[in-house]
C-alpha cells in the first residue's frame, strides 16, 4: 500500500506562493512562499480581509488592479468556477523596510474554489472554501 501524501507539506513548501481565503475574504492559510514574497508573517494575515492586508494603493482606492482582483473573487464565490487572472500589477508595502513605502509587484491570479467546508490542516494559487 502505497505511503499517505503530506498535503499540509506539500502545501507549506510549494516554491509557488498560496494563499487560501474564506468566502468573506479572510485569510485561512498561507505557504512559507507567500509570507517570503509578501513579506508577512503568518499570525498578521489569519482572519484578515485581503483587501485590508492588501489595500493596493492608498492614494488611490478605486484603482483597476485591486477592482479586478475582488471581482474575480466574487466570481469565483457566485459561480464555483475558476477564474484567472493571468497578470495584475499589484502595490504592496516593501517587505524590507516597514516603512510604509510602497511597490509594484506583479501577480499571476489563478483562483479556485473548494467544495470543502474547512481546511484540511490546522487554521493557526488562491483558493476560497467554501
Amino acid at each position: 500500500m502505497p505511503a499517505a501524501v503530506d498535503f499540509l507539506a506539500l502545501f507549506q513548501h510549494s516554491p509557488n506562493p498560496y494563499m487560501v481565503l474564506d468566502r468573506q475574504l479572510r485569510f485561512v492559510a498561507a505557504n512559507d512562499a507567500y509570507l517570503h514574497v509578501t513579506g508577512r508573517g503568518l499570525e498578521e494575515l489569519i482572519g484578515q480581509d485581503v483587501f485590508d492586508a492588501f489595500p493596493h494603493d492608498p492614494d488611490d482606492p478605486g484603482n483597476e488592479s485591486a477592482t479586478l482582483l475582488r471581482q474575480s473573487l466574487e466570481r469565483v464565490l457566485a459561480t464555483g468556477k475558476p477564474d484567472i487572472l493571468a497578470f495584475i500589477r499589484y502595490r504592496v508595502p516593501r517587505a524590507e523596510d516597514g516603512d510604509g513605502e510602497v511597490e509594484d509587484r506583479f501577480w499571476s491570479a489563478p483562483t479556485r474554489r473548494s467544495s470543502m467546508t474547512r481546511a484540511p490542516w490546522p487554521t493557526s494559487s488562491s483558493t476560497l472554501w467554501t
